[in-house]
């Protein structure tokens, strides 16, 4: 069994009810994987005053003095931390990158992560990845290595992006099951075929036909392959859709109405070239239009479609359209 297997088999048998544990078996799976010291996770919301904070983290490792150097950074304010900068960069969107080929060497140095933790600490180099749920910031994720000659290789890199989905997926469950609607909000637990086998009194209360129809469709859809889980907006609310894997089968976690920490256009996940294909093809241009407006050849364009879908999670033209006009 290759590498990548592995951790896309620990990554599937992952089942808890409890957010912490299933982070720290991410990390733990995500370590192994790639023989790196320490993982780290973290997420933050904005209070009243427009200050960010970390509402969760996770640090998991076999490198304790590593831990004990960058425990205290979560209780600093999120935008003093040197992994979060306050604006998102597009190339760091749901894929994992080795800061040391996403930096120039001179760039790098001059870094807040480089200055603060670098350079102290005799880091070698650092994997990382900013993880978004449809629009909802799901957290990010960073994996060291100890030793100033140490560095990540392109095959890490590939393995961790192979299984990304399968990681997005477990904090998404963990990120639902944490999320306060759980405690008095709209919420429920689907089979695959849409039968809701629990739901709150709100869900009950908020349930009619035409939404029961519009749920029982997307989950099925989602079950299928033919949808991927995210959040969408229906009847004036905003439906987010979990999938859970257990021991009894799959189950999906659905919330109603949660309300998002951050949000980041869809199609800044898009490079420059991929936007204007996708502009085209979202208002209906053929494979060879667009082609020859472009003046590329049909089957770049075919590419450049496939790779479309993958990034913004579709897997046809009309729901292409639905994202490009959100």
């Amino acid at each position: 069994m290759n590498g990548r297997s592995s951790l896309i088999d620990r990554l599937s048998t992952i089942s808890s009810d409890c957010p912490k544990l299933i982070r720290a078996e991410v990390l733990d799976a995500m370590l192994d994987a790639v023989s790196a010291e320490m993982g780290m996770y973290g997420t933050c919301a904005t209070d009243t005053r427009g200050q960010r904070y970390f509402t969760s983290a996770a640090l998991r490792g076999h490198d304790q003095e590593l831990i004990d150097w960058i425990a205290p950074i979560f209780e600093r304010p999120a935008l003093d931390a040197p992994w979060l900068p306050p604006n998102t960069d597009p190339r760091e969107v749901n894929t994992f990158i080795r800061i040391k080929t996403f930096y120039p060497t001179q760039e790098l140095h001059s870094t807040q992560i480089y200055q603060s933790l670098f350079t102290p600490m005799e880091t070698g180099d650092q994997v990382r990845v900013v993880l978004f749920d449809g629009s909802h910031f799901l957290g990010w994720i960073g994996l060291i290595r100890r030793g100033l000659a140490e560095r990540f290789w392109l095959s890490e890199e590939r393995k961790l992006n192979g299984a990304l989905g399968h990681i997005r997926a477990a904090l998404a469950a963990a990120d639902a099951l944490e999320s306060k609607t759980l405690d008095n909000g709209v919420f429920g637990v689907s089979t695959a075929e849409g039968v809701i086998e629990h739901a709150s009194p709100s869900l009950n209360l908020w349930l009619n036909p035409e939404r029961q129809s519009y749920l029982t469709h997307r989950i099925r859809s989602i079950d299928g392959g033919t949808a991927a889980c995210g959040s969408e907006i229906f009847s004036g609310a905003e439906i987010r859709i979990v999938r859970l894997d257990g021991s009894s089968g799959v189950r999906y976690l659905i919330t109603i109405d949660r309300a998002s920490i951050m949000r980041l256009d869809p199609m800044n996940w898009l490079t420059p070239r991929q936007r204007e294909v996708a502009e085209f093809a979202a208002v209906g241009a053929t494979s060879d239009e667009i082609a020859r407006t472009l003046e590329i050849s049909p089957h770049t364009v075919r590419t450049h479609i496939k790779n479309i879908y993958e990034r913004l999670g579709v897997s046809s033209r009309l729901e292409l359209a639905e994202k490009v006009a959100e």
